[in-house]
């Protein structure tokens, strides 16, 4: 085996260190390199029908901009869709020393329209297609009343610690509900805005505008220009805004710009990134929810017969240890005011994710431990013991009393004569067992139920246990 020379191969390690630390101090040295962009020189266009073709040598961040809205290089170029025929009026930007650097204004001439875009997707639901225009309220009216088709007119998206999580989000499909944190009632919250008109917007597709009619913020007319980036669900007026109530006009910077989280032919919701809430720091996205003027002009609300849950008791055995199911421990249960007209959870809460991403449930993986340690025990002899929120606080003592209950072939009601209160979390989610009768309102597949606590006629709040010990069995 060949042996290398040591001095040689100090020598050489030397060297390439000679050559390091010259180099570091060139680069240190040099200073940044600012481009100032100027056509022809360092940025270009070609115009290829409805398609402006951008490329520039600048590197890093640089963008095209025209009548409000920027369109950000990716790898040195950028396509723009003009859809109709007329003089654009652009400028190219970039980042310099701690300031923006952006060109002289340029004219990108369009010879024709193409409009065929219109007659599909996103434009074609929003504005009718080609040759039409289409207007929208927000769903409610001086009345308080709400369509079928939402909860209210705004609801609510973001995560604790990242307001802005779904700002990005693109919806997989027309039910989904990924991004809402809070789809309040408007029935049960009227606080969220007054029963009010808040007038009309109207999207007439062939000029790609929007002209509104907010009464409440004395405009009787007013027309802007409407662009939608189809791949983020970005929408951005210029010349004009949304209808909108009053209360949260200070609340929000930038409402020229939107995100499309849901379209289909009578339904549409918009969201804007809120700063404050009623003038105190509070960013989150606040959802504003429209339907079409047909729609709710021509809605007439369904007769609403509340019914009982109804649950197949016939393979209930109430007798044994009850714990709290950690992964889904609570949620509401509410007979639906729109169709279908049936009972269901108030809140999309399939696991530990999701309470953690709401805003309020104050329900975290760390409140687990305490969870688990809290149990309900029924006995044959119709008493019970309760492991319950005192257990927290040290040794478990058990809460001990009689309890009655009759199950029918479609449901069972449970009536407590002591106290005990079960934790869910560290805030104010709890379950009281004299406080209330319990009900089962929901039997799961693998044996689990969901007992509720009235709160309403037509709703319930459930706690979700399973049984993990039976009469003789450990």
């Amino acid at each position: 085996m060949k042996k290398m020379n040591f001095r040689l191969l100090a020598a050489l390690v030397g060297a390439l260190m000679l050559v390091f630390v010259s180099s570091c101090e060139k680069d240190e040295e040099t200073p940044g390199v600012d481009y100032n962009p100027v056509l022809n020189d360092n940025f270009s266009y070609v115009v290829d029908g409805n398609n402006v073709v951008f490329t520039t040598t600048i590197p890093g961040n640089v963008w095209f901009s025209c009548e409000g809205v920027d369109y950000p290089t990716i790898d040195k170029t950028v396509t723009v869709f003009l859809a109709n025929a007329g003089t654009y009026t652009f400028t190219c930007s970039t980042l310099g020393s701690g300031t923006t650097l952006t060109s002289d204004e340029f004219d990108v001439v369009i010879e024709q329209d193409d409009l065929s875009f219109l007659d599909e997707g996103v434009w074609k639901l929003l504005t009718g297609g080609q040759g039409h225009s289409k207007t929208w309220v927000l769903d409610i009216n001086a009345d308080g009343e709400v369509t079928n088709l939402w909860n209210a007119p705004v609801a609510y998206s973001g995560k604790d610690g990242d307001p802005y999580f779904y700002w990005d989000y693109i919806l997989t499909d027309s039910t989904d509900q990924t991004h809402l944190n809070w789809s309040p009632k408007y029935s049960e919250n009227t606080w969220l805005m007054p029963a009010l008109d808040y007038g009309t917007m109207t999207f007439t597709a062939n000029t790609q505008t929007l002209t509104t009619v907010r009464p409440v913020e004395d405009i009787t007319s007013e027309t802007g220009t409407v662009a939608i980036d189809l791949e983020t669900m970005l929408m951005t007026l210029t010349g004009t805004t949304i209808c909108r109530d009053l209360g949260r006009i200070t609340d929000v910077e930038d409402w020229q710009h939107f995100r499309i989280y849901k379209i289909t032919e009578n339904s549409l919701s918009l969201g804007v990134k809120r700063v404050l809430d009623g003038g105190n720091p509070g960013p989150w996205v606040v959802v504003y929810n429209f339907v079409t003027k047909t729609y709710k002009d021509a809605y007439v609300p369904p007769e609403i017969i509340i019914t009982d849950p109804v649950v197949d008791m016939s393979s209930v055995d109430l007798i044994g240890t009850w714990k709290f199911v950690k992964e889904v421990p609570i949620n509401w249960f509410e007979f639906n005011n729109t169709v279908p007209l049936e009972w269901a959870f108030s809140n999309n809460w399939n696991g530990l994710a999701d309470y953690e991403a709401s805003s309020w449930a104050g329900y975290v993986t760390a409140d687990t431990t305490n969870l688990v340690k809290q149990s309900l025990t029924f006995n044959a002899d119709m008493t019970f013991s309760a492991i319950d929120s005192s257990v927290f606080d040290g040794p478990a003592v058990a809460k001990t009393g009689t309890y009655t209950y009759a199950p029918t072939a479609t449901t069972g009601v449970i009536t407590f004569d002591t106290y005990a209160k079960f934790q869910i979390g560290t805030t104010w989610m709890n379950a009281i067992t004299n406080a209330v009768d319990w009900r089962v309102v929901k039997l799961e597949e693998d044996g689990s139920i969901w007992f509720g606590l009235q709160e309403a006629e037509a709703k319930y709040k459930a706690v979700h246990f399973k049984k993990v010990a039976s009469p003789g069995k450990k």
